[in-house]
């Protein structure tokens, strides 16, 4: 019986701090990165745009990772094709944690855009964020 596995992550966001690399062997080199992604919601309650920033590591080897290296702090970052692994371990106390490591396979899956370059303007929370502002509330209707 065949089945079909996907493990395939699709991300955009800004770098956290710039590339950290280095050489694991003669001619292998590895290099790690942060990233931040906006996500959020509308709350009704509160009246305003609730932000939500989470931080995900990618890792790259050999081409990739001569890629990755060149990014720096506040760069867009955008990962097509990552594949999600998991590391455990054990710290000091004897605790098991566990990170999320998305792994870059190849310099294909990922393209940069210097924060020099970047024209994005649009900001999360700006105002007009809100769906259901409407001009004309006549009908009583949010929309």
């Amino acid at each position: 019986m065949n089945q079909f596995k996907v493990n395939k992550i699709f991300l955009m966001g800004r770098a956290g701090a710039d590339a950290k690399g280095r050489d694991v062997g003669s001619d292998k080199k590895v290099c790690s990165l942060r990233i931040a992604s906006d996500d959020g919601y509308y709350s009704t309650e509160k009246n305003e745009y609730i932000s939500i920033t989470n931080w995900h590591t990618i890792e790259g080897w050999g081409f990739a990772a001569e890629k990755i290296v060149k990014v720096q702090k506040g760069d867009l970052v955008f990962v097509n094709g990552g594949k999600l692994e998991y590391n455990s371990w054990e710290n000091e106390k004897g605790e098991k944690r566990i990170s999320a490591i998305i792994k870059i396979p190849n310099s294909s899956g990922l393209q940069i855009i210097p924060k020099e370059q970047d024209n994005t303007t649009h900001i999360p929370g700006e105002v007009g964020d809100n769906p259901f502002d409407n001009e004309d509330d006549s009908d009583g209707f949010p929309f």
